[in-house]
């Protein structure tokens, strides 16, 4: 098989964002077969989408003013209801921290994975300094042992 570039632009995207094909036998149109991840990447301010097809991950690179939000998703449907569980957010530079760009993005998201029909977004392993951010935008600690809380997307 033909190698293939890591990095496919898309016209229908955002200027200057890209899709990266982690594995050189993923061929475009397979990813185009994803509605959602499609659905994803055309948010304004996502820059970047990497797939991650054997982990059915993508993570995601917002620009707001000077930070670097840094999302991974991935897509569950453990209980039969297709949900999401969000595994790491992070911004970036330090000092950008704390200006409420993670919120955004995660209501950006939200909203995104509300009107793709998603049932649930999960985050995992919440360490306790971050737990008053999820509880702020509207999770509910799941009482588990790994930490986890949860936003039902359902009406």
């Amino acid at each position: 098989m033909q190698n293939r570039s890591n990095v496919v632009p898309h016209r229908a995207l955002a200027p200057k964002t890209t899709i990266s094909i982690l594995r050189a036998d993923i061929l475009l149109e397979e990813l185009a077969m994803d509605k959602h991840i499609l659905s994803l990447v055309k948010i304004c301010f996502v820059k970047e989408c990497n797939w991650h097809p054997e982990e059915k991950a993508v993570v995601c690179t917002f620009h707001k003013h000077d930070a670097i939000i840094t999302v991974r998703l991935v897509f569950n449907n453990d209980t039969g209801k297709e949900g999401l569980v969000i595994t790491d957010i992070t911004t970036m530079p330090e000092p950008e921290r704390g200006k409420g760009y993670g919120s955004i993005v995660l209501h950006t998201i939200l909203t995104w994975a509300r009107e793709s029909k998603f049932a649930h977004i999960q985050a995992v392993q919440v360490s306790n300094n971050s737990e008053c951010f999820w509880s702020q935008n509207g999770f509910q600690r799941t009482n588990n042992e790994t930490n986890d809380f949860r936003f039902t997307l359902e009406d």
